[in-house]
């Protein structure tokens, strides 16, 4: 029975499309039946990090730095690419500026406004930060570095 379920699942997230083709997908792109991203996966709710702005959460991850201008620079570094990110980041880490937790309790505060241009990006965070059993100020940047190796 579980089976049944899961399969629609799996097919519209993609994970059994190239197992089990489905002879609907082989239309021509002119088609109104063709395939289009949005008939695939409709578009996902996303809630925006202006609704988590007070609210305290679990990140994983996250890096965490001292200053403003350093959450800034890995941002910028990151708009440029993931090694330039990688390493700016291993520049602030050795000088104990900037470090990255497996998991951290935060409380977003507000964003730090970096002007990029459209792309991969991060998004740096001023935010309150429990650390050694105290709420202390930090900055926090998402998305700048790969996730660890397992």
């Amino acid at each position: 029975m579980k089976l049944k379920v899961l399969l629609p699942l799996f097919w519209l997230t993609g994970a059994l499309s190239t197992a089990y083709p489905v002879p609907g997908f082989a239309a021509t792109p002119t088609d109104d039946l063709a395939p289009t991203p949005e008939k695939i996966m409709p578009e996902r709710k996303i809630i925006p990090m202006e609704n988590l702005f007070g609210k305290e959460m679990l990140v994983r991850h996250w890096v965490l730095c001292s200053d403003p201008l350093y959450a800034e620079a890995l941002v910028i570094a990151r708009s440029n690419s993931v090694e330039d990110a990688q390493k700016i980041y291993a520049l602030m880490a050795s000088l104990k500026q900037c470090g990255r937790f497996p998991e951290m309790r935060v409380e977003l505060k507000g964003e730090i406004p970096v002007e990029l241009p459209p792309g991969p990006r991060a998004y740096a965070y001023e935010a309150a930060v429990f650390i050694a059993g105290k709420w202390k100020q930090g900055f926090i940047v998402f998305g700048s570095l790969p996730p660890p190796e397992q």
